[in-house]
């Protein structure tokens, strides 16, 4: 939504209020208030990126505050996020949860769709500075609905139902994910995953956009609006650690039921990504997704990251099939500030063959 008065008063509102509660010992022990907040500085340098002109972008891509409040088997939590070069401000997160059941957690409102690894990470916990390309034009994203998990187990799961809102579409979708720890020793740790979407879009448009993974650039894929009924997903996804070194790669198949027709139209696409940590910090995973590393004891570390991604929308009319090679060099400093940099080779394979370079950086601080 376009930022306004209202919008400016509410997130001010919110933000004097948690700094308020944050500086009041609860007298109540059971009772948990957690403040955080975030903000992330981004820069791109692009030369000979297909048609679009050399230059050099700066912004700060978030700006963040989060309220959680915990009792017993309650959680209740916002997000607001403000794009001050965008001029947007929108509520990210706002549920209510219960995890007293033994079998299960219940969360009802605005929430992220539990569907995928990358997708089900929050931007803070990633090795690159963007998500791979397929992922973020797969993934659902956030929205409201209530959805069941349970996440202390061998075996972890989620399912929801939501609306389509970030569709602009009616009906609703079912979405599900599931992952396996094959072991879990020490810091040796392999898992294996599926995820799911199901969805009703009652003629709603739909294209796949894409920037390829430059967020200050202009979307160089981008398919022609069809009137879809259905929009069916689904991803595998795999992950092992010994603590040093992380590899992940998932792969996703999107299949599209076209209004005007009983032609279907699939999408496919994924990413291979391998990252080593130096010195005596380790990789960590919490409740099937990743979490920040355990920093070494000088509480600064260098990480080295790789990633091959890869989409194929070329069954859509203007549709392409792209393939991204990145690599970036992070540098934790302490547990709330982290620069990343990272270069990107893209190539577009179908139907014209081109090429595109850029850099990448980002400092962010959260606290």
């Amino acid at each position: 939504m376009t930022i306004n008065k209202k919008n400016l008063v509410c997130t001010g509102v919110m933000i004097t209020c948690s700094t308020f509660m944050t500086s009041i010992q609860a007298s109540n022990d059971d009772l948990d208030i957690d403040v955080g907040f975030r903000i992330m500085a981004d820069a791109d340098y692009v030369k000979d990126w297909y048609e679009q002109e050399d230059q050099f972008d700066a912004e700060i891509r978030r700006l963040q505050t989060t309220l959680k409040i915990k009792k017993q088997d309650w959680t209740f939590k916002v997000k607001t996020d403000i794009d001050i070069d965008g001029k947007d401000a929108e509520i990210d997160d706002l549920y209510l949860q219960y995890s007293g059941w033994k079998w299960a957690s219940i969360t009802v409102g605005k929430h992220k769709e539990s569907f995928g690894l990358e997708g089900s990470t929050g931007s803070t916990q990633l090795t690159t500075i963007e998500r791979s390309m397929s992922t973020q034009a797969f993934s659902p994203g956030r929205n409201n609905g209530v959805s069941l998990n349970n996440s202390k187990g061998k075996v972890n799961w989620w399912l929801g139902l939501y609306n389509n809102d970030s569709y602009d579409a009616n009906e609703y979708a079912l979405t599900g994910r599931t992952t396996y720890k094959v072991f879990n020793q020490n810091d040796n740790y392999l898992h294996i995953g599926g995820s799911f979407s199901l969805r009703n879009l009652d003629g709603a448009e739909y294209d796949i956009k894409s920037n390829l993974e430059v967020h200050s650039m202009d979307n160089v894929l981008n398919t022609k609006n069809q009137t879809i009924n259905k929009l069916n997903l689904f991803g595998a996804e795999a992950q092992w650690s010994n603590g040093k070194v992380k590899l992940a790669s998932e792969w996703y198949l999107q299949s599209l039921e076209l209004t005007d027709s009983s032609e279907k139209i699939q999408h496919k696409g994924g990413y291979v990504q391998s990252s080593y940590l130096f010195g005596d910090s380790i990789y960590r995973t919490k409740n099937g997704k990743q979490a920040s590393p355990k920093l070494s004891k000088n509480q600064n570390s260098w990480e080295l990251v790789s990633r091959w991604s890869y989409l194929d929308a070329t069954e859509s009319e203007n549709g392409q099939e792209v393939q991204n090679w990145n690599i970036g060099l992070n540098n934790y400093i302490g547990k709330n500030i982290k620069l990343m940099a990272g270069y990107t080779y893209s190539t577009v394979l179908t139907p014209i063959k081109q090429h595109g370079n850029a850099l990448s950086f980002r400092a962010q601080y959260t606290f």
